[in-house]
């Protein structure tokens, strides 16, 4: 067990709640969940108005909509002694829908993200794009949290296919969103949540630069990104794709060269466009929905800076673009750093790269060619030179299936100034893909022409599918996990 100074002893929900929102160390002595978000019968919980980008939701008159929940607010040290604490009595509300599926309960407490820009057609359809989401276990300025696991909710495991459904996870929230500076996990396990780890910038001032420290973690299952990282400090542009100034006579392409440039340009570009660094140590991500780690960049389009005056193949819709209009920006990147042993566990079936709750329809939309498939993306590009070792061919159960590596996804269509480095030469292959590749032109309308970017392993590459089998079965993935 651990002894800190100050810190108090937690057994139940009550002592995590009284211990929390006094600012004391919290010492788990037990694991929490029974009564998880109840005091008195009454339920705690608190809101904060979106640090991301709330621009739609003054267009259309609704400001006071833009906030998000959260469960747990730590403003001071979390030392687990190995012990869980898990939202899943506020979060889990799914019940059987009647077809062997689930649906969210009316009463649940989340109901899925913010907006960042939505249609609403005549005959009830919708098609949104998400913004921010609740928040299970928030994370403020200097906070460290140690040899605990937190949990947004269990998550059954088929025991037939052998996986686990992780549409269960669309209403869950994020599971832990940092919002200051020099925050540090360390000897932890994060899981379970539509995105399992946020970190967009300081809750109070989005142009004052953080820091997060990851070292010997694991962090799994989520429905879209493990990881999901950018900034909330943004450049206004009326240009259909803003950029920022770069050096005089060069525009920097970060993604592809970042890893050329000598320590001192390296210092410059951090200087000038990086607003969030995440600095992972002998750590690993496991069981995504989309890919292991998500670089966010704003949208940048022509409807997104005036929807009223987009180009004639679409202006016949513009009559349901309420509220487009100063939503077109450029954000500061992210900065994200691997060193000792990090290993993404994120090969799978090219058909569970799922993709669908970034652009989400409800309904029968005429908007359909609006919705983002990066599954179809990926598949469309095999036929590119130099594109056809994105897939790899394996054996499961006597059936040959194509597996991905969904590991680092560079996304946004807007300008992404976010890098990644390595300490270590991983191998990893980047590929440049447009949405035009994927036969979604009208996309780049609404979302901006830029093209994604990802890191992946390939076919060619030493870190297999059958490794990656081998090595989570003999549990060797996990030793990062335990004190030396």
């Amino acid at each position: 067990m651990t002894c800190i100074a100050n810190g108090v002893n937690v057994y139940t929900y009550e002592d995590l709640y009284l211990a929390a929102t006094s600012e004391k160390p919290v010492v788990l002595r037990n694991n929490i969940k029974e009564g998880f978000g109840y005091i008195g019968g009454e339920l705690k919980y608190t809101e904060m108005k979106t640090t991301y980008d709330s621009t739609y939701y003054k267009n259309v008159g609704r400001e006071d909509e833009a906030k998000v929940k959260i469960l747990v607010e730590f403003k001071n040290d979390v030392y687990g002694n190995g012990y869980i604490i898990n939202a899943h009595e506020i979060t889990y509300k799914l019940i059987d829908d009647g077809n062997g599926g689930k649906l969210q309960d009316e009463s649940a407490l989340f109901q899925g993200p913010l907006n960042f820009v939505m249609i609403k057609e005549d005959n009830g359809a919708t098609i949104s794009v998400k913004a921010q989401d609740n928040i299970c276990f928030a994370l403020h300025e200097g906070v460290t949290v140690r040899n605990v696991e937190l949990r947004g909710c269990d998550l059954e495991h088929d025991a037939d296919t052998q996986k686990t459904d992780l549409t269960h996870l669309n209403y869950i929230g994020t599971t832990v969103e940092v919002l200051g500076d020099d925050v540090t996990i360390a000897y932890s396990r994060l899981t379970n949540g539509r995105t399992v780890l946020r970190a967009f910038g300081d809750d109070d001032d989005s142009e004052k630069e953080i820091t997060v420290n990851i070292t010997n973690s694991v962090l799994s299952g989520a429905r879209e990104f493990i990881m999901r990282i950018g900034s909330n400090r943004f450049f206004q542009n009326s240009s259909i794709s803003p950029s920022l100034p770069g050096d005089i006579n060069k525009e920097y392409n970060s993604k592809k060269e970042y890893h050329t440039f000598t320590p001192e340009e390296k210092a410059a570009y951090d200087e000038k466009y990086i607003n969030t660094y995440i600095n992972v140590r002998n750590s690993i991500f496991k069981d995504s929905g989309l890919f292991a780690i998500g670089m966010d960049s704003h949208f940048a389009s022509q409807a997104l800076a005036d929807g009223s005056k987009i180009s004639n193949n679409i202006a016949a819709f513009s009559k349901y673009l309420v509220g487009w209009n100063n939503l077109s920006k450029t954000s500061y990147g992210a900065k994200l750093s691997f060193s000792g042993e990090v290993q993404m566990y994120s090969w799978k079936d090219i058909e569970d790269v799922d993709s669908s709750t970034l652009i989400e329809i409800k309904g029968n939309s005429m908007f359909k060619k609006l919705s983002l498939d990066i599954k179809e993306m990926i598949n469309q590009c095999v036929s590119k030179p130099n594109y056809s070792n994105i897939v790899t061919e394996v054996n499961v159960n006597g059936k040959k299936v194509n597996y991905v590596h969904a590991g680092i996804a560079f996304f946004g269509g807007g300008k992404n100034y976010s890098v990644f480095e390595s300490e270590q030469e991983l191998g990893l292959g980047r590929y440049e893909i447009s949405l035009g590749d994927a036969g979604r032109a009208e996309l780049t309308i609404a979302a901006g022409d830029e093209p994604f970017y990802f890191f992946l392993y390939n076919k060619d590459s030493a870190f297999t599918p059958k490794i990656q089998e081998e090595k989570l079965a003999s549990n060797e993935a996990y030793k990062c996990i335990y004190e030396k």
